[in-house]
């Protein structure tokens, strides 16, 4: 087995899926399309709605109840939506001073320069 290699990179899948979910084309066709057969890319979309935190097909479909997050699941979301939040405004905060530093140093070149 150690001689098999995967034909499609990680990124292909899941962009694969991606396309499928937004494009809502059959994942039938997308895989003739591509030469994969049709149980391949139905587990690349699984797999994908399992990392992106999407329903499953048959919850979408109405099919299955969706599935209720728990108290700690909501609690660990909301912990790393802040510390992202967080992240990203100490990034925006440090973008302004490099723009506050940029123009300052414009303003001197173009002194010396007159």
């Amino acid at each position: 087995m150690s001689g098999l290699r995967s034909r499609y990179t990680p990124e292909f899948r899941e962009n694969t899926a991606k396309h499928i979910i937004e494009s809502k084309k059959s994942v039938a066709k997308v895989a003739e399309d591509i030469g994969a057969g049709k149980a391949v890319v139905y587990k690349w979309m699984q797999d994908y709605r399992k990392k992106h935190g999407l329903p499953t097909a048959a919850e979408e479909r109405g099919l299955k109840p969706l599935k209720k997050k728990t108290e700690a699941e909501i609690l660990y979301e909301k912990r790393e939506l802040e510390k992202e939040l967080k992240r990203k405004n100490k990034e925006l905060a440090d973008q302004k001073e490099t723009i506050e530093i940029l123009k300052k140093s414009l303003a001197i070149f173009t002194q010396q320069t007159s």
